[in-house]
């Protein structure tokens, strides 16, 4: 069956129609917008994606779509982080398919993850990307939790309070959080965000590598505490930053290692085998295990 895998993300929008046989028929990516109000890019790129797609005798039958918002486990957004939403995504859909799934963004990565590499029953997935989150898998099934809301880890603290606050971990590592220190600190606004924090690092920009020090040593204690509590197999990073490589990386495998020195074995840190891609690979599974429970009514 024809489906469609919506992806997104708080600078990015992904979506990708694909067959019965995995044939990408068509995609199209495009800025998210400043925080989508109504949805309505989200909804312009579904129906784009639908219109493009060729007859191939087999209609779109479901939308699978990775939001970055808290998401309940009925499949409704329970959060504004990200995006200024006025109607849920399954409701705003309707008229591109008739079954539409959603799930957040890093539960439709850890889906993907399940289908990547050496069979792993236990892990956690760190999706760095504009924001930072997480998902569990454990005996092979994605944990949603009570509320929908076990995909926190960016709002873990981090150092000791300033000024009344105490900064989490979202606000040390996220895109986000870099791009908006990198301006507090040198009064000069990376054009590009955390791109540009990252190309300026890899030149010799001190305060860039400074900030991504710090972003990196926040994910590896965010990480350590994790796997204290879980002990899964093994990390998987996702998103934009987590998939690619430079000084946060570094940072974070070195404070990693020193926190876990004394764990042999503890669960190693990967990179996504589908990088920046696993969210809209896991949605299209999303979008086909959802079409396969229809069927089976």
């Amino acid at each position: 069956m024809t489906v469609l895998a919506l992806d997104v993300g708080g600078s990015t929008i992904r979506g990708s129609v694909r067959d019965a046989a995995g044939t990408t028929v068509a995609e199209h990516v495009v800025p998210t917008g400043d925080r989508d109000p109504g949805l309505g890019e989200l909804h312009r790129v579904a129906t784009r994606l639908r219109d493009a797609a060729p007859d191939l005798g087999a209609p779109l039958r479901a939308v699978g779509v990775g939001m970055p918002e808290y998401v309940d486990p009925d499949g409704r957004l329970t959060s504004h982080e990200v995006l200024d939403w006025t109607e849920q995504p399954r409701s705003l859909l309707a008229d591109v398919a008739p079954i539409v799934a959603v799930d957040s963004d890093v539960r439709c990565s850890a889906r993907a993850e399940l289908t990547a590499g050496r069979p792993c029953d236990n892990l956690v997935v760190v999706s760095v990307g504009t924001g930072v989150s997480h998902a569990v898998i454990q005996a092979g099934r994605v944990i949603v939790g009570a509320r929908g809301e076990a995909i926190g880890l960016g709002q873990l603290p981090v150092g000791e309070p300033r000024a009344g606050r105490r900064l989490s971990v979202e606000d040390v590592a996220s895109g986000a959080g870099i791009a908006r220190r990198y301006l507090e600190r040198t009064q000069r606004r990376p054009d590009d965000g955390a791109r540009e924090v990252v190309r300026l690092a890899e030149e010799g920009d001190a305060d860039a590598l400074v900030l991504l020090h710090e972003a990196g040593h926040a994910l590896a204690h965010a990480i350590w505490a994790v796997v204290q509590i879980l002990d899964p197999d093994r990390i998987v990073l996702t998103g934009g930053l987590g998939s690619a490589a430079g000084p946060l990386h570094s940072s974070l495998y070195d404070s990693y290692e020193a926190l876990v020195q004394n764990r042999p074995g503890a669960a190693s840190i990967e990179i996504s085998h589908f990088g920046d891609r696993a969210g809209l690979v896991g949605a299209e599974i999303l979008a086909r295990q959802a079409l396969e429970q229809e069927e089976r009514r």
